[in-house]
């Protein structure tokens, strides 16, 4: 009896070990597969490791870079008010109070035009700032209307030092009446050049936000992802 059970076992284990090793034949394909991608896997698993840390070195850096052009758009536009947007204003503020006949004198339209002068200086050579294409256009534009404010108030304040006849000048009496002309033509026209510069000083403004707020969202999903 004992070795009838025997051989029924043993005859159980050689038919498991037969349909084992016929499913293996059968589907010898899809287990190798299977033990590649399993392979694969364990494979690329420090890969991905290293490609995780790779990548958060790398916001890490972005985050340092966002983080000092936030600090040098902020700058810019404070040097920006201090050296030509509070000269605007005040010669904004000074055309509000005079009277309408004449809007300014020839004596505060020489003072201004030294004013902005070295206003439109430090717009050329004293700001340093990087700045993206959209920026540096509105300031290229802005420097225009200071430029041309400038010639204004040159045109209103230039009869009160100038003679007609003088070691340096010898102005005909044709040319001399269009030039006082001029200067009382342009008193009438200072405040819309005013208005001009202060709409180009604004797009600048303008363009300046944009880009503080693009650097705010950009450094907002950099520190959620460092996080993350």
């Amino acid at each position: 009896m004992d070795g009838f059970l025997q051989a029924g076992v043993e005859w159980g284990l050689l038919a498991a070990l037969m349909g084992i090793g016929t499913f293996i034949y059968d589907y010898q394909t899809l287990i190798a597969g299977g033990l590649a991608l399993a392979a694969a896997y364990l494979a690329a698993k420090p890969v991905w490791r290293q490609l995780a840390l790779t990548q958060t070195q790398s916001n890490g850096v972005l985050r340092e870079m966002l983080l000092h052009r936030q600090v040098e758009v902020q700058q810019a536009r404070a040097a920006l008010m201090e050296n030509v947007g509070s000269k605007l204003f005040d010669l904004e503020h000074l055309l509000g109070w005079e009277d309408e006949a004449e809007p300014i004198s020839e004596h505060d339209a020489f003072g201004n035009d030294q004013i902005l002068s070295q206003s439109i200086s430090w717009l050329r050579t004293g700001y340093h700032w990087r700045d993206r294409s959209q920026v540096e256009a509105a300031r290229v534009e802005l420097i225009g209307k200071i430029d041309a404010l400038l010639q204004t108030l040159e045109a209103i304040h230039a009869p009160a030092h100038t003679d007609q006849h003088d070691e340096d000048h010898s102005i005909s009496d044709e040319d001399w009446v269009a030039f006082l002309a001029r200067g009382e033509s342009a008193k009438g026209e200072v405040g819309g050049s005013v208005g001009a510069a202060r709409a180009a000083f604004n797009s600048l403004l303008q363009e300046m936000e944009s880009e503080a707020e693009a650097l705010k969202e950009r450094l907002t999903k950099v520190n959620e992802a460092l996080l993350g």
